[in-house]
């Protein structure tokens, strides 16, 4: 098998559907808690492997690793999942093989010939989409556009010339199919019917096993005698290969979260929603699949794991790409069920490994002797940040929470009674905003909560007025009453009005540890830059991560009013 020159990219595939099923029967079946540390992204444990290792690819990534380019692409992409820094010598770096990966694909021979251009165009449109979709929007369509020129006729994707040049690659569709996702997420539209005709693909290939073949039947002269044709062949790489995309194929097609997005038509400001327009000579499908249709595919591939559990032997060198690929799956299995788990019996486990492994001089993954991979340290190290942030299940979230909390919700013990001009009204259900403001304005509304800030509450329509509410919000911002300053630093998001910015960005330093919170998620919808965040979701800030979100939207800031002068508090 000779996928992403060989190393970085099917090794995910493999290792990614074994451990990912295995995090799947976790899921679907339950299994034995397990006994020890209970352990999350944000954790102290996992938080300080995080900084030894991307210091360790910040030091480690001058130039391309191995042959390809995919490789230094991945660091930068690991780099700035963490450190959200653009600037950075490694994420430049990575941005300029991208722009070049880009600028191959656009040639007439569609990549020059480049073997595994595909699988590097994958990775290239991840990269540019995450740091920055608007600056980098041409070359995210570009990319958008090749995959749709190469497509083959019966909808998968494949090595353009040699052997296979007209069976679908397993291993390459999954990573297409996660690009599209990640290109339609953050607003680059992506036709429906080159979604659906790939997923059909991926049901019409998968064997009896549940898993699949690396190289497809359909489009070729005969089978691939050596990989199964008789249906029973079982392959890890290839089952987490087809699994993941399928199942991320499933969610853009929005089987598992209508429900989410529906909730955030009414939450977000309609100049800020993620929308995606309509190109009027190439107006887009609507999804003709359902739901039904594919979950006897996932179900297939779930039970071929739970029978044949994933082993690092079984990895045959692949284990960090294996791992990277499980959380993958994992995140989008959790959503399929419509439930996030804080600290899974998967990672737990993944955690306690990586900690046995990480080189304590250098903070890399798969640099001493016991823990080679066939992936170089760099790369091997990437996977592994990839994995304990668990980077997938952040985008998800960060698609679809709105300016929603997560799982931090604000206590709900609190008195749903309150006075407004003398009369006595439940909380819960106050829709007027100017009733709101005066409640909050008054002495004594500690007892408020997060109920009164109706999540389908509106500024009002007319400028003079709206701006006067903008301006009473922003004042108690500074307040003494918590609860006031976290009503007024989730409403002020909806104003539309880049004035109120810089008060956003001093609440980002207030020590209540949900008004930070809530004024991170109204900077996101004002900038509309709904992918970034500082904060944890699930646990409350510190003081580093504090400085580091202030410094972040102040940049954000001055690059939109050069002329404003932060001055310190």
């Amino acid at each position: 098998m000779s996928g992403f020159g060989g190393w970085w990219l099917r090794i995910g595939i493999d290792r990614v559907l074994r451990t990912f099923l295995v995090a799947a029967m976790v899921l679907a079946i339950g299994s034995t808690p397990v006994r020890g540390e209970d352990y999350y992204p944000d954790h102290p444990v996992v938080r300080d492997m995080v900084d030894k290792a991307v210091d360790y690819l910040e030091k480690s990534g001058a130039g391309n690793i191995g042959q390809y380019e995919g490789g230094t692409m991945l660091m930068a992409l690991a780099h700035y999942k963490v450190r959200s820094d653009s600037n950075h010598a490694l994420v430049k770096r990575g941005i300029a093989l991208a722009k070049d990966v880009t600028n191959r694909t656009g040639r007439p021979d569609a990549g020059g010939g480049y073997e595994k251009i595909i699988y590097e165009a994958a990775v290239a449109a991840m990269l540019l989409a995450s740091v920055d979709v608007d600056v980098y929007r041409k070359e995210c369509e570009t990319l958008r556009d090749f995959f749709s020129k190469v497509q083959r006729p019966y909808g998968a994707f494949g090595y353009l010339a040699g052997a296979h040049a007209r069976t679908g690659d397993t291993s390459q569709v999954q990573y297409v199919i996660l690009a599209l996702w990640t290109l339609d997420q953050m607003g680059v539209p992506v036709q429906v019917d080159m979604v659906e005709r790939c997923l059909k693909w991926l049901q019409a290939e998968q064997l009896a096993s549940g898993s699949w073949n690396y190289q497809g039947r359909i489009g070729g002269d005969q089978p691939n005698s050596n990989e199964g044709a008789g249906g029973g062949f079982i392959d890890h790489r290839m089952g987490a290969a087809g699994l993941s995309a399928v199942l991320v194929a499933g969610d853009f097609l929005g089987f598992y979260r209508n429900r989410k997005a529906d909730a955030e038509e009414d939450y977000i400001p309609k100049a800020f929603k993620r929308v995606v327009e309509e190109d009027l000579n190439n107006p887009r499908k609507k999804v003709t699949m359902q739901r039904e249709q594919v979950e006897g595919t996932i179900n297939n591939a779930v039970g071929m794991f739970a029978k044949n559990p994933y082993t690092r032997a079984a990895a045959s060198g692949w284990h960090y790409y294996f791992r990277y690929s499980e959380e993958r799956c994992e995140a989008f299995l959790e959503i399929r069920q419509g439930k996030q788990i804080k600290s899974p019996a998967w990672y737990n486990r993944g955690v306690e490994e990586f900690r046995k492994v990480q080189d304590p001089a250098t903070g890399a993954f798969g640099a001493l002797a016991e823990d080679r991979d066939n992936t170089p340290p760099e790369v091997s190290t990437s996977f592994a940040v990839l994995y304990l942030i668990r980077s997938t299940q952040k985008a998800i979230g960060k698609i679809n929470e709105g300016v929603l909390m997560g799982g931090f919700e604000l206590p709900k013990d609190l008195a749903n009674a309150g006075s407004v001009d003398g009369k006595v009204v439940d909380k819960t259900k106050t829709s007027s905003l100017d009733d709101m403001l005066k409640m909050m304005e008054a002495e004594g509304t500690a007892k408020m909560d997060d109920a009164l800030v109706s999540d389908r509450m509106k500024l009002d329509a007319d400028p003079k007025r709206r701006k006067e509410q903008l301006n009473r919000l922003s004042r108690l911002l500074s307040g003494k009453d918590p609860m006031a300053r976290r009503g007024a630093a989730k409403l002020l998001g909806r104003g539309d009005d880049l004035d109120f910015v810089p008060a956003l960005i001093y609440a980002l330093t207030d020590p209540d540890p949900y008004v930070p919170k809530y004024a991170e998620n109204s900077l996101r919808i004002l900038s509309r830059r709904m992918t970034t965040r500082v904060f944890p979701i699930d646990q409350p800030p510190n003081e580093a991560d504090r400085k580091k979100a202030v410094a972040l939207w102040q940049e954000w800031y001055q690059g939109v009013r050069p002329d404003f002068v932060f001055v310190e508090q």
